[in-house]
């Protein structure tokens, strides 16, 4: 259970190139490749739309393009924290497998498993939620050309009149579940997985330190005592680090992120204060 959200991360990663423990696999990085190329051929071709409307270009047309391009670049910029930071990624995987102290080595009641236990299960229902909210928002708003009479594109874009409206339509979807919607879901539920997994540990190294003198000091218990309280220090002083390196993996794409959602909300309040949207 407890590894149930990371084995799911991995599959995604896989789907999108990325996969930690397959970084000199050449399929993977060809996957890669293709969605990168995909992901800025749409940002192209978003900008390239700007240009051909120029005598008729208006502030909303701007707005919409700099949204699709926010999109795009949220992909962009997951995918490549993916791909960069597989070693990072794999390392900190690896010491979830074989460091982290599990339930069933400790001496903890009933109640206290089934604290844990539920922590697992709401990892597993935010990941499923996050996932449904994310898939279901990009197909309402890739099939919104099937409920219109005209030609909707999911983003915005130049298309050359030679290539059909239909193929054009799905290589752009396939671009954007791919490279943007897979990529999201996968970093966003692998830091979360990681941050909650983190968080039980410390609550599971309390627990050892509140039940430390349960042993008693006695002659018989001193050496045992000894071995619990450097058990637990190491421990803790691994958390401590553990948490140091998710903060340096994964600290610039916080920054990236949190400046992409910025321009992008201020876009959509655009949007809804001018009725486009």
């Amino acid at each position: 259970m407890s590894h149930y959200t990371i084995e799911k991360c991995l599959t995604m990663a896989w789907i999108v190139g990325a996969h930690p423990d397959m970084r000199h696999n050449k399929w993977q990085l060809s996957i890669f490749v293709a969605l990168a190329i995909g992901n800025w051929i749409t940002i192209y071709l978003i900008i390239s739309l700007l240009f051909y409307k120029e005598d008729t270009i208006t502030i909303g047309d701007f707005a919409e393009t700099f949204s699709g391009m926010s999109l795009v670049i949220h992909g962009i910029q997951r995918s490549f924290s993916l791909f960069f930071n597989r070693k990072q990624i794999s390392e900190m995987l690896q010491y979830v497998r074989t460091t982290f102290w599990k339930e069933s080595d400790l001496d903890m009641t009933d109640e206290e498993k089934y604290i844990c236990k539920k922590y697992y299960n709401r990892l597993k229902i935010a990941m499923y939620v996050f996932a449904c909210s994310c898939t279901s928002n990009l197909f309402g708003f890739c099939c919104q050309t099937f409920f219109s009479d005209e030609n909707i594109l999911p983003l915005a874009c130049y298309k050359p009149d030679w290539v059909p409206f239909y193929s054009f339509w799905f290589l752009q979807v396939l671009v954007i579940f791919f490279g943007v919607n897979m990529a999201v879901i996968c970093l966003d539920t692998l830091i979360m997985t990681l941050i909650v997994l983190t968080h039980i540990q410390f609550r599971l190294l309390n627990h050892e330190v509140e039940n430390l003198y349960s042993y008693g000091l006695g002659q018989g218990n001193r050496k045992y005592f000894v071995n619990k309280l450097k058990k637990i220090v190491r421990h803790h002083n691994f958390l401590l680090e553990f948490t140091q390196k998710i903060n340096m993996t994964f600290s610039e794409t916080f920054l990236t992120y949190m400046g992409i959602i910025i321009i992008a909300i201020c876009i959509e309040m655009y949007n809804l204060s001018t009725g486009d949207h």
